[in-house]
Formats: structure tokens, C-alpha cells, sequence
């Protein structure tokens, strides 16, 4: 059995030494700071108020939906899209159907989406207008878990079989799914791409077995969870989309290997979800170009109201391959702020105004 290898005990340049002591790179801090090297560590820091209390995981997902109604509208890549959240509660029949299968016991909100294209783009970013969900679930003193969302591909526009330009990336409202050529072969010519993320564009997808965890009982600085587990689609939904009577969608589903792919008319997929948190701000402060701001959220007061998580999803094995990544930012009381989407290019989603519990929040600057 070969040796398991040290490079620390190789650290004749003190690299290592350096990188470890850095508490930007993991949200934790050498216990001796004069030390050089960094055996003994503290963990990063808990999101706390004004008086040094620890905030509540609930404050940063309000998703109680007995309090008022709750809703949030967002500026999609610099206003191709327009995205609205609404908070929607979930009738029993739909909470047992969830859950009871999963031996889980919490409950559990939907956050229905409405996707709206610019008038300009109307005819190519096919389809213009279309919902999507999400299924969470936040639990105070344990954590905040997603169920499921609808699996949204990344899309291309679509143009008429005589145009002489190419198609351009519709940089589509999404959340975590297979991104564009990461997930099989792609006929791609003027009609839509071929691979499995396409064929099941807009399809509802749900995690057997484990939820996918964001945070724990306080949201602390440094934390990471890593959750492995099958995503997968109904099997009448699978049929649908491969024998579907509207030739687009037959288009999606027509790449090599897709009746093997679906022997059963079932679809499940191992994949793992990475969550950092990754830090914590008083005030976000998004800009255009040099010094245009377009989005402010949050007092510039010194108490850190914001958190920014990382999620990666991979799916594969032995071999993992990276297939989406966002970049979230919740804020205490309001919820989801901004957010970077894409292995590639990564569009931003900024906050225009949120209705929550039936006051409009506080704290939201935004600037078309």
C-alpha cells in the first residue's frame, strides 16, 4: 500500500504555513497569531446582531407564510429577465407527499417563480415567459434545507433556419441543474441543443433520501456541508418529455442514446451538493461598470445583516464533474438578495424590492 503523502512536512518555503494562517481563505483564525505555524484553530464566526446575539437561521429564509403575504422581484442580467418570487404554503396532501416517503419531519414553503423575457426577445428566447419552484424547508435550531426545485436548463435562443448568426446563450433564470454541454452530446445547429438538461428542461425534480442542507442551527462563517444524494424526475414526466406532441420538445430529447438513457421511463441522478458559507457583510454594494451603483442592500453600520453561500453541485462517479454554481446572498429579514449563476459565464440576479409578511423591506436600494 503506498505511503499516504505530507506535503506539509515538505513545507520548506513556508507556503503552507502562509495559506493555512490566512483566515480569508477559511473563515478561521490561528488560536496564537504570533505563532508561525497554525496547529491549534478557532472556528470562524457566528452571525450575530446589534448586541452580540446570535441571529436566528430563520431571519435570513422568512418563509412563514400565516404572517402576511411575501413576495421579491429581481433584475435578471442587467434587465433581460425579470424574476418574481411569491412564498406559497403547501396543503397537507402536498407536505405528506413530500416528506412522508422521505422520513423527514419539517415543514415545508414553496417559492413559485414567474421568468419573463424583455419584449425584445419575445420570439427567440423560446420559451419567453415560464414558472419554475422551489421546495424548502427552514427549521429553527437545526438548519435550512432544500427538497427539490424544477429543473431549469441553460438555454440558447432560437432562430429561424435561415439566419446566418449564431445563436446566443438566453442566460435563463435557473437554479440547480445540468448545465449547458456538461451532461452528454449536443446536436446544436439553429434548433435547440440535444442532451439529457434540455430533454427535461421544466421538469419537477425532487432528492430521495437527503435534503440538501444550506446552513446549520446558526449560520457560522467557514462551515461547509456536503450532501450526497439522487435527484430525480418522476417517470411520467420523463414520458412526456420523450414522446411529447410539440416538435421543440421532441427536438430536446432527440440526442443519441436517449431511449437507453431512460430504459424504464425513470430518470435519477447521484449527484453532491457543496455549501460554503463563505463570509459575512454589513452592506452589499453592487456597481456597474467603475463606480455605478445599481444595487445597495443592508446599512453600512458595522453589524453584518448579510451572508454569502457557495453551492456546487457535481454529479458523477468514481469521476466528479462540476455541473453548476451559485453564488447567494441572503440578507437578515429580507431573504435572497443577489445571486451569480454558471460554471462559465455567471449572470447576476439583484433584488429590486420584496414585500415580507406584508411590509415592504427595508434596506433595498436599487437602481435600473
Amino acid at each position: 500500500m503506498p505511503a499516504r503523502r505530507r506535503p506539509d512536512l515538505a513545507d520548506s518555503t513556508g507556503t503552507l504555513a502562509r495559506v493555512y494562517a490566512d483566515p480569508r481563505l477559511f473563515g478561521f483564525i490561528p488560536g496564537n497569531p504570533a505563532a508561525v505555524s497554525c496547529d491549534t484553530m478557532v472556528e470562524g464566526p457566528k452571525m450575530r446582531g446589534a448586541t452580540g446575539e446570535i441571529v436566528p437561521v430563520e431571519e435570513f429564509m422568512p418563509l412563514r407564510s400565516d404572517a402576511g403575504p411575501s413576495w421579491w422581484e429581481y433584475n435578471h442580467n442587467g434587465g433581460v429577465w425579470d424574476r418574481t418570487d411569491t412564498l406559497v404554503a403547501l396543503t397537507q396532501p402536498e407536505q405528506d407527499a413530500v416528506l412522508t416517503a422521505r422520513m423527514m419531519n419539517m415543514p415545508v414553503a414553496r417559492l413559485r417563480t414567474l421568468n419573463e423575457a424583455r419584449g425584445d426577445l419575445m420570439e427567440t428566447f423560446t420559451p419567453a415567459r415560464y414558472g419554475s419552484e422551489v421546495l424548502a424547508s427552514v427549521v429553527p435550531g437545526t438548519g435550512i434545507f432544500f427538497h427539490g426545485w424544477t429543473l431549469v436548463a441553460e438555454r440558447v435562443e432560437i432562430l429561424p433556419k435561415d439566419a446566418n448568426q449564431s445563436p446566443r446563450m438566453q442566460t435563463n433564470p435557473r437554479f440547480l441543474w445540468l448545465s449547458i454541454g456538461g451532461s452528454g452530446t449536443l446536436i446544436w445547429e439553429k434548433g435547440p441543443p440535444a442532451s439529457v438538461d434540455q430533454c427535461l428542461d421544466g421538469v419537477e425534480g425532487i432528492l430521495e433520501f437527503k435534503p440538501l442542507q444550506l446552513c446549520g442551527p446558526n449560520i457560522q462563517i467557514g462551515d461547509i456541508y456536503t450532501t450526497w444524494t439522487y435527484l430525480s424526475v418522476d417517470s411520467a414526466d420523463v414520458g412526456r418529455h420523450v414522446r411529447s406532441p410539440i416538435p421543440a420538445q421532441r427536438d430536446r430529447c432527440r440526442f443519441s442514446g436517449v431511449l437507453p438513457a431512460f430504459p424504464t421511463g425513470t430518470f435519477s441522478i447521484l449527484a453532491q451538493f457543496e455549501v460554503r458559507a463563505e463570509r459575512e457583510l454589513d452592506q452589499l454594494k453592487l456597481v456597474r461598470g467603475k463606480d455605478e451603483v445599481v444595487g445597495l442592500y443592508g446599512q453600512a453600520d458595522g453589524v453584518n445583516d448579510l451572508i454569502q453561500f457557495t453551492i456546487t453541485m457535481s454529479v458523477g462517479a468514481p469521476v466528479v464533474a462540476r455541473t453548476q454554481y451559485l453564488e447567494i446572498y441572503y440578507m437578515r429579514g429580507v431573504g435572497e438578495v443577489a445571486r451569480r449563476t454558471g460554471i462559465v459565464d455567471r449572470p447576476t440576479t439583484r433584488l429590486k424590492r420584496a414585500m415580507i409578511n406584508g411590509r415592504m423591506a427595508d434596506n433595498v436600494e436599487y437602481h435600473d
